[in-house]
This record gives C-alpha cells, sequence and structure tokens, in this order.
C-alpha cells in the first residue's frame, strides 16, 4: 500500500511534526512513524493526513480493522480525496468486505476517473462479486489509461479465466507478465489457462517455467504433476509422487487435493494436503451466518450445493434420490453453481427440486446469505474438491449443519464440514483418523444408481470400434489420469499372457495415445494391441460395454460412476481396493452388488483374478450370469438407498434439535 502524499498545508509545529512523521515512514521507521502521527493528533484530532497515515501503518501490520476505523474518520474531515478511498477499499477487501469495498472504489472513481489504480483495483472487486462485464470493463480502463500496467492486465486475464475465455485469458496473463516479469501469478496464470484449453504440453512447460521462477510454488508442482498424468506423461512419475508427497507432510507445499487423491495412497497425506489447502484458500475467517441456528420447520430443510446439475456423473447418479425424497419430511433445494443447461438431465432436476436456484453469477458471501435466509437446516456439498467448486460458500457456514458428499472421494480437511457420508468399505472404522469430517456410515454402497438410467442394446460391432472380431477384449474407461505405470505394467503384462487380446481405453485427450503406445512398446506389446474408443454419446457409450468381455481397473484412484455403468451394463469389473477412499470404491460397489470374488487386496491378486477370468470362459459367463441379478442387490435399488441417506439426514437433525455436536454413526436399515 503506497503511502498517501500531504493533502493539508498545516503551518508551525503541526507542520513540521507531520514532515518529521512522513520522514520516519519512508526510512521503514514505522514505530517512529506511529508515534509521531499520534503527537500531531494530539494538537489536532481531525488532522487528515496523520489519520490517513496511520491507518496504512496499521493497515502495513495487517491490524486492517483499526486501519479501516482511522480512515473512515479521516474522510470525514476530507471526503474527497480518492487516494483515501482507494486504501479503504483495499482494506476492506482484506476483511472480506467486498460490497464494502467496492463502494468505496466507486466513490474513488467518481472523484478521480483518471486512476488505473483505482479501475484495476475496482475490477479485482468486482470480479470476487461476480460482476464480470463490469469488472472487465474496468480492467480495460486502467489498461487504456496505462498501457504497461501489470496488474491491470492480470486482473483483466483473472476475469477471462473466470469467463472461460482461456485464449484471451493466457494472452493477457503474458502481457502481464511482459510488463513485470516478476509476476509468478501471471505465468502461473498462463499455465493455468493453457491446461483449462487442455493444451496440455504447453501448460507443463508453462508449469515448468513458474518452477522455475519460484521453486516452492504452492500449487504449480501438484497441477504440472496432474497436467502430466493426463496425458500418461509418465516421466519422473515416482520422483514427482514422492517428492510431492513428502513436501506435503513436511507442511513445505500446498497442493490440490484433487492432484494427491489422484496420485497417492497415502490417507494421512490426503488429510494433511485437504488441510493445509483449506487453511490457505478457503479458511474460516469468516462470522459463521447460522452456526447454532436451530429452526423450527415442519420439514427438514436440505440444500445440495453443486457446480454439476447438468449432463455429469454427479448428477446422473443422484437424480434418483432427488426424486425420491420424501416430501412428507424434507424440502428439497438445489443451489445450482455451474453454468445453464439445456439438456435432458437439467429439465429433469429442476423439475425435480421444491426449489432450483441458480446463483452461479452470485459472490460466495451473497449465496451464503441467501441459504441462511432460506434457513437451510443441511447443507451438502457435491463438489468438494472438484471443477466449479465454491468452498467458501460453507466457510461462512450458511447451514448448521454442512454435509460433504459423493463429488469428491476423500477429506475435505475443513472444520466446517461437519459430516462426510460414507460406507464400511469406502472408510473402514480404523480409518476415521484421515478424515477432519465426521464419518457417516450407509448400511450398503455410499454411491447411488439412478433407477431410470438407461441399459440400451448395442448398436454397433467390434469392428464398427476398431477392436478385433475375435479375442478377448480387456477394457477400462476411466479418465487417464488415473492410470498409473504400476497398473499399466499389469495390463501388458496380461495382454502378453492372453493370446489375441488387446486393451480397449478411453481418448480423453490427443496426447494420451501416443504416450501410451509408447509405453506398450518399451514392456514389449505392438502399440496396434491399444484400442482407443472414440467420444460418442452416453446412450451409446453405454451400450459398447457389451463389446467388451473384462473392466480392468486402476490404482490408486479406482473406478467409480465408470464401475458402476460397467456394472449396470453386465460387464464384470476386477479391482484391487486401495488404501484411501478413491482407492475403494469400486471394491464398495462390488460388495454391494455380491461380487466380492472380484475384489482383490494386493496387485499380484488383482493380476492372477484378471488372467483367470481371461482364460476360463466358463468361469467368466458365471459371473455375468451373477451380474445380470443386479436389480436384486442394494447397488441398484434406489428406493432403499434413499431411504438410508434420509435415515442419516434425520439423525443429523435430531442431534442439531437436542443441543448436541456433530459426531459419527451408522445407519441401520433393515435388509
Amino acid at each position: 500500500m503506497p503511502p498517501p502524499s500531504l493533502h493539508q498545508r498545516p503551518s508551525g509545529k503541526v507542520a513540521e511534526a507531520l514532515h518529521r512523521a512522513f520522514a520516519a515512514f519512508q526510512a521503514g521507521n514505522l514505530g517512529e512513524a506511529e508515534a509521531s502521527f499520534k503527537k500531531v493528533l494530539c494538537k489536532d484530532a481531525s488532522q487528515f493526513d496523520a489519520l490517513h497515515m496511520l491507518a496504512v501503518i496499521n493497515a502495513q501490520r495487517g491490524n486492517y480493522s483499526e486501519g479501516i476505523r482511522l480512515l473512515s474518520k479521516a474522510l470525514v474531515v476530507n471526503p474527497d480525496s480518492a487516494e483515501a478511498n482507494i486504501n479503504l477499499g483495499r482494506m476492506q477487501a482484506e476483511c472480506h468486505n467486498y460490497i464494502a469495498a467496492a463502494e468505496s472504489y466507486r466513490r474513488a472513481i467518481r472523484l478521480n476517473p483518471r486512476l488505473p489504480l483505482a479501475h484495476s483495483n475496482f475490477s479485482a472487486i468486482l470480479r470476487k462479486l461476480r460482476y464480470r462485464e463490469e469488472a472487465l470493463s474496468h480492467s480495460q480502463a486502467a489498461i487504456t489509461m496505462a498501457p504497461n500496467y501489470a496488474d491491470a492486465w492480470h486482473n483483466r486475464a483473472n476475469i477471462l479465466f473466470d469467463m472461460g475465455r482461456f485464449e484471451e485469458a493466457r494472452a493477457s496473463y503474458e502481457r502481464a507478465y511482459a510488463c513485470d516479469p516478476t509476476n509468478v501469478g501471471a505465468a502461473m496464470g498462463r499455465a493455468l489457462a493453457l491446461s483449462s484449453s487442455e493444451k496440455y504440453v504447453d501448460a507443463i512447460a508453462a508449469f515448468e517455467h513458474v518452477l522455475s521462477l519460484r521453486p516452492d510454488h504452492p500449487l504449480a508442482a501438484s497441477l504440472r504433476l496432474y497436467s502430466k498424468m493426463t496425458i500418461c506423461d509418465w516421466t519422473n512419475y515416482s520422483e514427482e509422487v514422492g517428492g510431492l508427497v513428502s513436501k506435503v507432510g513436511e507442511g513445505s507445499a500446498v497442493a490440490i487435493p484433487f492432484s494427491l487423491v489422484a496420485s497417492s495412497g497415502s490417507a494421512a497425506a490426503q488429510l494433511k494436503c485437504a488441510a493445509d489447502y483449506v487453511n490457505a484458500e478457503f479458511p474460516t475467517s469468516f462470522t459463521p451466518l447460522a452456526a447454532d441456528a436451530v429452526y423450527g420447520h415442519d420439514k427438514i430443510r436440505v440444500a445440495y450445493v453443486s457446480a454439476d446439475f447438468h449432463d455429469h456423473p454427479v448428477a446422473m447418479l443422484m437424480a434418483g434420490v432427488f426424486e425420491r425424497h420424501d416430501r412428507a419430511q424434507f424440502e428439497i433445494n438445489a443451489v445450482s453453481l455451474g453454468p445453464p443447461s439445456t439438456g435432458e438431465m437439467r429439465r429433469r432436476l429442476v423439475g425435480t427440486f421444491d426449489r432450483f436456484i441458480d446463483v452461479r453469477l452470485k459472490s460466495d458471501q451473497a449465496i451464503a446469505e441467501a441459504m441462511r435466509e432460506l434457513e437451510i437446516d443441511i447443507a451438502i456439498d457435491l463438489n468438494g474438491f472438484t471443477q466449479g467448486c465454491r468452498p467458501g460458500i460453507f466457510a461462512r457456514r450458511p447451514a448448521p449443519i454442512q454435509v460433504g458428499y459423493l463429488g469428491y472421494p476423500g477429506t475435505t480437511g475443513a472444520s466446517y464440514i461437519d459430516y462426510i457420508i460414507a460406507d464400511r468399505v469406502v472408510i473402514p472404522v480404523a480409518d476415521q483418523q484421515f478424515y477432519s469430517e465426521n464419518v457417516v456410515y450407509l448400511p450398503d454402497s455410499y454411491l447411488p444408481n439412478d433407477d431410470r438410467r438407461p441399459r440400451p442394446d448395442s448398436r454397433t460391432s467390434r469392428r464398427d470400434e476398431g477392436l478385433p472380431e475375435q479375442g478377448f477384449v480387456f477394457c477400462s474407461f476411466n479418465n487417464t489420469y488415473k492410470i498409473t505405470p504400476m497398473i499399466f505394467d499389469i495390463w501388458m503384462r496380461l495382454l502378453r499372457r492372453v493370446d489375441g487380446s488387446v486393451l480397449w481405453l478411453r481418448q480423453a485427450n490427443e496426447f494420451a495415445p501416443n504416450h501410451l503406445r509408447r509405453e506398450a512398446e518399451k514392456r514389449g506389446v505392438p502399440a496396434n494391441r491399444l484400442i482407443f474408443a472414440k467420444r460418442t454419446s452416453l446412450e451409446e457409450h453405454l451400450a459398447r460395454h457389451g463389446l467388451a468381455d473384462l473392466f480392468l481397473d486402476t490404482l490408486p484412484y479406482n473406478a467409480h460412476t465408470t464401475a458402476s455403468d460397467a456394472l449396470r451394463m453386465g460387464l464384470p469389473v476386477v479391482t484391487c481396493a486401495g488404501t484411501t477412499f478413491a482407492g475403494r470404491v469400486a471394491a464398495s460397489l462390488l460388495s454391494a452388488v455380491g461380487l466380492e470374488e472380484l475384489i482383490t487386496r494386493s496387485v499380484e491378486d488383482y493380476e492372477s483374478v484378471a488372467l483367470k477370468l481371461a482364460q476360463d470362459q466358463s468361469l467368466l459367463d458365471t459371473v455375468r450370469e451373477r451380474i445380470e441379478s443386479r436389480h436384486h442387490r442394494p447397488l441398484f435399488d434406489i428406493a432403499r438407498f434413499t431411504c438410508c441417506i434420509e435415515a442419516a439426514y434425520i439423525q443429523m437433525w435430531n442431534r442439531l434439535q437436542k443441543g448436541e455436536r456433530p459426531t459419527g454413526f451408522a445407519v441401520e436399515l433393515e435388509p
């Protein structure tokens, strides 16, 4: 925060004291400066410059509330100081009071429209309030006045990034960095824009550039690793994963939690990573809106908060639950954070909820306040740390009960999430220590399955999909970031041992196939034995499961919705139960469908079971027949599942009514 200039022209001893105080401030002697400014105020309690400077000193020390108090007094004396209004806006922003900060910047701009700093800072606040078009116009105004103003270019880039205009954002980040080569944030923003544009090779190089500028950058290493995993570039894979886990454990790095969930089998490291991340990015620095609220509603008011109320796996899994909720006991609300959609799933969901509230353009504070006004009893975060997440909403405690569920397979590490919904497979009782939340156990699998999801017949042939008409087809339709060198080694050994077999994989991006083909050849398997499934509609994708013989799961991050899809379509899944939530989901599904023999506990057994099924057609047929009776199993009983999750909500609510703190429990339901 730059020091203000003298606005008043006092004379005599006051002027001398002011000049001494300013000199001390400019020399960095804040204690001497503070004492001198206070002496001025002893002589003249309404001296504007002394009040202003004391406010700045307090702000530099991080005492923003005192700075705001002093600056508010100064502005009573001189309300026409644009500079003071800018500094007030900065302090209010540091206190997360973005609406007040916006008003301070508006006043500054009215007083002096030719201040690039005011326009640039205002654009950053408007971005936080999600007034993106207005924010963009003010960042552009700052750039027009000061074409080499790095912060203005950076703010413009951030706004464009939020709007999904990644190529324009990248260009603006580059301008910001060109104007100020010390701006590591701009270099990081460029890397993120490239990654979001699926230009992963360029993104990896950009993250490496960030690390060259700042080797201890808290997020760049984890995002570089995730980008490399997405395209199956395993160069230095073990070293990077091990290094990241080690740094997180030491507390010397803040990593994106999702990247550690995808790469590490350490539940302890995942907890440490999540806790450090929320403390850095989404701390509990807000006044709770509804921490101890107990409402007297006739029905329990539940709000599902998600960016995925459209054609997304979370919506596809949960739609049947939303529809079957008992409206005599519950009022069901959707708080939609994601983009608008005209798809069939969105239309279905909008008609399902008692309220469907589109809040994508509102700030975290405004959303939290709206939920508080609705007197939500239980707020359920369906995102966790996945795309479109808004943990800042929950950090403001908009509901007395807050729950993490489904979208993110791990702990949030956040003190403001009271419960996590799970089952005894994904979170064994002995592992509760690795979760900041209180664990609520459902009696079957924690993963729901909508009974209205289609089971279409295949309209394609193996030839249509590029598969051999004869021969065994292993498949794994997981995202490519879930494929690790260790699991790929096993797959290649299976191909070598099963004559004429192929491996059918999802083509998630343009880079992964070439990397995987090269990795196959390194392991003595011809590249043409890897077949990549082209992108198609969900219905056609489900239908083509019938062309495969066996689904091979991944580790340390299992198939989740993809395993559910395979079982729905009658395709056997072999999994290896891992050591974290994400690595045990397929085991949870197989348990709930009565196929425990397809759950292995070591990679050696995983390989052995897969090989046995590939070589014994009679055994494979028997497994398929058992899957065909799946509708008699809990995994596909959506009515039972809904009763279970409602029982969990009721028990949470009852504890609140009694004034009891959240604690873990198990839902018991008759079989």
